[in-house]
């Protein structure tokens, strides 16, 4: 009976603690590569530029159509 039991959680519990470990190896690298690369400000402006500015028209769309939405 309680071999049946934790036969029963094993497989669960292994899953588990192996997620745990990827996860802590993940936070793991990043905070490594956060602190040890060299930042390439170049790129890093251009990927703002990209993400932030440039990215308004959907924004915009999105707000038009909930706001016909809502007013409807």
């Amino acid at each position: 009976m309680i071999a049946r039991f934790f036969i029963a959680i094993g497989a669960p519990l292994v899953a588990f603690v192996r997620y745990l470990g990827e996860l802590v190896l993940l936070a793991g690298d990043t905070f490594r590569s956060v602190f040890t690369h060299r930042l390439r400000w170049r790129l890093f402006l251009q990927q703002i530029v990209e993400i932030g500015l440039l990215s308004q028209v959907v924004v915009m769309v999105t707000g038009g159509f909930t706001g016909a939405v809502f007013a409807a």
